[in-house]
This record gives structure tokens, sequence and C-alpha cells, in this order.
């Protein structure tokens, strides 16, 4: 850590050591909202040492056992900046003990399965995560679905893509576009063509599917190494090359 950087913890660190001593705390329970002054507090934070400061003095003072299922607390916004700061496994650690498990505070873990399947190539940890979020109550949402499905199809594991399937229609989601595009898509990088194409085809009946729904399907085909039955598909469907994108267009012709 350079001076510069020295400089501007030491004083954060003055600077929320005074917010919180001159601050009792039957006024800070009573900020517990969206303008709270512990929240405004984090949403001005810069750095990883500054969250972890405020973090201890939110434990030291009680604060974290005013625990709400929302994303309004100083608790929930804490995770915000520990995701922020590229610290998941800050944010995992409140999430798992400072938040109450309900459909607005599922964003986080969300986000930090996102996180591990496109920014960090983590597959495995990304499952690993839907798990724990079950077993500590929180539902899997359309957004959760979408990514832990391209995790199983990056691994590839057809096993736990198609155990995943299986929560999809458990939870009903399997009216959702999104995450049946990423079924077809997980099923066409696990080598599992008709499973793939069955997908395809309840989406088609359904008149779920979209021009992402047709790019999944050819681009199986494509990546298995079938591109005449991709072609098949192109013109049994009557699809316009217009409408597919210009990667899927490229494999099929090559």
């Amino acid at each position: 850590m350079g001076l510069k950087q020295r400089l501007q913890l030491t004083t954060a660190t003055t600077s929320i050591a005074s917010f919180f001593s001159s601050t009792s705390k039957s006024t800070l329970d009573s900020t517990f909202t969206p303008s709270g002054s512990v929240v405004s507090l984090l949403k001005r934070c810069k750095s990883l040492a500054e969250a972890k400061l405020i973090h201890q003095q939110i434990v030291v003072r009680g604060l974290s056992l005013s625990l709400k299922a929302d994303t309004t607390t100083p608790l929930s916004q804490l995770v915000h900046v520990y995701i922020t700061c590229d610290a998941p496994s800050d944010a995992l650690t409140t999430l798992k003990h400072g938040l109450l498990p309900s459909p607005y505070t599922v964003f986080y873990w969300n986000t930090l399965i996102k996180n591990n399947v496109l920014h960090r190539d983590l597959f495995n940890d990304a499952l690993k995560l839907y798990v724990q979020m079950q077993r500590l109550g929180w539902r899997p949402d359309g957004y959760t679905f979408p990514y832990v499905l391209k995790g199983c199809g990056e691994l590839p594991s057809f096993k736990k893509g198609a155990s995943i399937h299986a929560a999809v229609r458990i939870n009903g989601f399997d009216g959702n576009v999104f995450v049946c595009n990423a079924i077809v898509a997980m099923y066409g990088k696990c080598d599992a063509l008709d499973d793939a194409r069955l997908m395809f085809d309840e989406m088609s009946q359904r008149g779920v599917g979209d021009v992402v729904s047709w790019n999944s399907i050819i681009a199986a085909y494509v990546q298995t190494g079938d591109p005449a039955t991709a072609l098949k598909v192109c013109t049994m469907y009557n699809i316009q090359t217009s409408l597919l994108s210009e990667y899927i267009i490229w494999g099929v012709l090559w």
C-alpha cells in the first residue's frame, strides 16, 4: 500500500470511528432505510479496507442483529460493497450469517454465482453456491438458473445439468425463455443433442422460443460437428438467415 492509500485509509478510519461514536445506537437502529446513515456511509465506501472497518463497527454496535429480508439494511449494502470490491468470500460470509432468505436478497447469490461463471471460470464453485443458497433457505429464481446451467455446460456435466433442468420444472421456470435457452445451450455443450432438440421442440410447441432459441439449437449441432443437421433445422423451420447471429451463419457455412 502506497503512502497516498495509507493516508486515505487513516482519514477514512478516523471518519468512520467518529461517525459511530457520535451517533447513538437507537439512532443507528432507526436508519435501516435506503436513506439511512449507515447505508449512506457504505455507499460512499471507496475500498475494501473501509468496508471492513464499517463492518467491524456494525458488529461491535450490535447492528448485525437487526435482520431484515430486503436490500435496505446496512448488511445487505455491505454484501454489495464486498462484491463490488471483488471480495466474494467476505460477501458470502455476510450473506450466510447476516441476511434472511427472501426473493430480494437472492440477488446477491445470483451475483456471486454469475461472477464465478462469467469472470472466474469457477464453474464447480458456482454450483456449490447454488447448493448452499438452497440449504440456507434461498430459492433460485429466473436469474439463478441460466448461470448455473451455463456452468454445467462449460464443465461440461450432463448429470448436473439434467438435475438442474429437473429443478427448473419443479420451481416453475420451464416457461421462462431465458432459462429454457440456457437448457438448450447446456445440453448442446454436453453433446446431448437429443435432449437439446427435445427441449427446443417443447419450447416451440409452447410458443416460448425466440431467435436465441434457434441460435442455441443450431449452435449445438455445429459445435458437435453436424452442420448438415444445422442446415436442415434452418430449412425445416423456415428461419430467415438475417435473424441468425453472424457466428452461427459462419459456423454452418464453414
